[in-house]
């Protein structure tokens, strides 16, 4: 009885001792906590019989109290040591009854909005109602869209036969004006109808023959300058995307070139090397005098000798060259455009 007395412990740390050390300080032997050598948790001898436990740490708990409390006028100090003992162990067996009680597992899903991944605890087979995240934009949107649904339920149906003749299904919607009962059904009623049918492809050499040559020239403009506004604003990262996509092209299209094709190609590519470095110094349009100016070679195999024309200038001379060497005059080796 007297074992307390040899533990010299404060009343605080009884909650960092283990439940062995607990027991035996107040008075338990190993046979009555059913002790096992070499064993970590005592209370696994114990499954489903912690109450029994609990009455027999309440008995002894009893008893020291009384011995503390009333013989020698009381030690009111041992009396508190034997009180905060008693609590200590109470906390032990409940917490491990409780945890033994409670199944917690952990589930993972997608959120129904955002689709990014969720990871929730699920205790004693608690079932989700809805998929969610812990975003509150999440669930302001999915009691929007529960709301919409409860509205269309409010709604008037009506019910209808499907205007496609091979079709003839009977179906019931909120909108009075709709008259097929799927998008299939409707394509290939408006495939019959002239307003349904396919526009024929019309190659761009054939568009751009039935132009004037002014008409010609009002196109390319407009459309050389969308090109250019399109890379002065765009973000650096569509600037990589652009090249990665230019450097592909490229390189598809370098497989294909026939041995004439790939000389002229690496005579340009030779000058653009001369230009950077600035041994090639870059004038406005020798004809118009625009300052946007491009390169162009009367001979490729001299890449350094160069004429300075802008685009528009540029295209004029390649399509009078061309309508030379359609008449029957001498190839000039220039690219066709």
């Amino acid at each position: 009885m007297n074992q307390l007395i040899r533990h010299n412990i404060p009343i605080d740390d009884w909650g960092r001792k283990t439940l062995k050390q607990c027991l035996s300080a107040l008075g338990f032997s190993k046979e009555e906590m059913r002790y096992r050598k070499g064993q970590i948790s005592i209370l696994k001898n114990w499954f489903a019989e912690e109450k029994a436990l609990l009455d027999l740490v309440k008995k002894r708990w009893k008893e020291q109290v009384v011995i503390y409390h009333e013989a020698n006028n009381g030690d009111k100090e041992k009396w508190k040591n034997v009180n905060s003992l008693y609590s200590a162990i109470l906390k032990k067996i409940v917490s491990n009854i409780r945890e033994t009680q409670r199944k917690t597992e952990y589930t993972e899903y997608e959120c129904f909005i955002c689709k990014s991944e969720v990871r929730k605890k699920v205790i004693n087979g608690f079932e989700l109602h809805s998929k969610l995240c812990k975003n509150s934009e999440c669930k302001k949107k999915y009691n929007a869209l529960k709301a919409r649904r409860r509205r269309t339920l409010l709604k008037v149906n009506y019910e209808k036969i499907c205007a496609w003749n091979e079709c003839g299904k009977r179906f019931f919607t909120t909108n009075n004006v709709r008259k097929y009962c799927c998008w299939p059904c409707r394509n290939k009623q408006e495939n019959k109808n002239e307003r349904g049918k396919k526009r024929k492809y019309v190659p761009w050499r054939e568009k751009m023959l039935k132009l004037t040559e002014e008409q010609r020239k009002e196109y390319n403009k407009k459309h050389y300058l969308k090109r250019l506004s399109k890379k002065e604003n765009e973000s650096p990262e569509q600037k990589k995307e652009r090249r990665k996509k230019a450097a592909k092209y490229a390189r598809l299209r370098w497989a294909r070139l026939t041995p004439e094709q790939k000389k002229k190609d690496n005579c340009r590519s030779y000058a653009l090397v001369y230009m950077r470095r600035g041994k090639l110094i870059k004038t406005s349009c020798q004809k118009c005098g625009d300052q946007n100016s491009q390169m162009h070679h009367p001979d490729y195999d001299k890449p350094l000798e160069v004429e300075w024309l802008c685009r528009l200038c540029h295209l004029e001379l390649h399509k009078k060259q061309r309508s030379k060497a359609i008449h029957g005059a001498a190839d000039t080796g220039l690219r066709v455009w």
